[in-house]
């Protein structure tokens, strides 16, 4: 009698264990809002990395080598670039 309620103690034990892990895992919704802390920061000199509205490092047209409003433009205009010349700056007026 005393070695069932022990294996009885330790089965039950073993279940709650094993329901508190399962309970504790991140749901879908959770992980979909939970955003890692790895990599880049979102802004370094006070642009945001990768660009955009907020972005402190444009050129205008007028310091611009090349003005380009198409994909072929800008391909044209990478080609004409002298290679290894890291000075050359290409403003493209539209969004792709």
């Amino acid at each position: 009698m005393q070695r069932l309620l022990l294996t009885f103690l330790a089965m039950f034990s073993l279940l709650l264990a094993v329901s508190v892990s399962i309970g504790s895992q991140v749901t879908p919704a959770q992980a979909a809002t939970t955003v890692p802390e790895y990599g880049a920061p979102e802004y370094v000199n006070g642009s945001p990395v990768g660009g955009g509205d907020e972005y402190l490092g444009t050129i205008g047209p007028s310091q611009a080598d090349y003005v380009v409003d198409t994909a072929a433009e800008l391909k044209s205009a990478l080609a004409a670039a002298a290679s290894g010349n890291r000075g050359t700056m290409v403003h493209w007026t539209s969004a792709p």
